[in-house]
């Protein structure tokens, strides 16, 4: 009898330890591959904190970029938020109203800069004297002399100049580019002016004339020219040296 009893408690030991060996087994692959159902309410725990993440951060005045109003709706509703899709579609309006505040904003300022000064009027050229005028055709004839360049000297020259004693005018130009081409250096400086008007167009102009070149000995004189204005131009109709 005891035979018996002793073998029935190791058969029921025996189904307790197979009971748990089996238990145990289930219970470690239930561990390695859980089930679909709770996979998916483990994902949807990891949105809702996700979205309440990006929440907070929003809170704390992160602007999230401007997207699309419908994809906005819909990572709200996926991420658990409590929030109706309107609120979506408002942050979207206010990412994309934020760029026009900040150019609004900017607009004042570009408007308050003081607009391109103009070009000061250029100044009206002073208008020259006849007695600057008739000194500053003197000198120009003195430095067309001194260069040498016959055609510069005679263009001085008015074509009613009176030549000394009546010459005929080709001669007494032909003589003078002689005169000038001769030496090999001419220098004549002038100075001392003394400028007389006789009314707007003519003037009589007292100078002091030095002539020196590698032909003659130095001559200064007192030379008296009558000029015309012609053409805008103070020309020479007559000339006298000496006092």
């Amino acid at each position: 009898m005891s035979k018996i009893k002793l073998g029935e408690w190791m058969w029921r030991f025996l189904a307790v330890t197979m009971l748990f060996a089996v238990s145990w087994t289930i219970w470690i692959i239930y561990q390695l591959s859980p089930p679909a159902l709770i996979m998916n309410a483990a994902f949807e725990a990891a949105a809702k904190a996700k979205g309440k993440q990006s929440q907070t951060q929003s809170a704390q005045g992160v602007i999230a970029p401007a997207g699309d109003p419908a994809k906005a709706a819909i990572a709200a509703a996926s991420s658990g938020a409590e929030e109706p899709p309107k609120s979506a579609a408002a942050a979207s309006s206010a990412g994309t109203e934020e760029p026009a505040k900040i150019a609004a904003a900017s607009a004042p300022a570009e408007a308050a800069k003081p607009a391109a000064e103009k070009p000061a009027p250029e100044k009206p050229l002073a208008v020259k004297s006849p007695d600057a005028e008739v000194t500053e055709a003197v000198e120009a004839w003195a430095k067309a002399w001194s260069s040498k360049d016959a055609d510069g000297y005679l263009a001085w020259y008015a074509k009613d100049f009176k030549t000394p004693g009546g010459e005929p005018r080709a001669a007494w130009e032909k003589n003078r580019r002689q005169r000038i081409g001769a030496p090999k250096s001419i220098t004549v400086k002038v100075d001392s002016f003394k400028v007389s008007l006789d009314g707007e167009n003519r003037a009589n102009v007292t100078f002091r004339q030095d002539y020196r070149s590698d032909v003659v000995d130095p001559i200064v004189t007192t030379k008296t020219l009558v000029m015309a204005r012609t053409d805008g131009r103070w020309l020479i109709q007559r000339e006298k040296s000496g006092n």
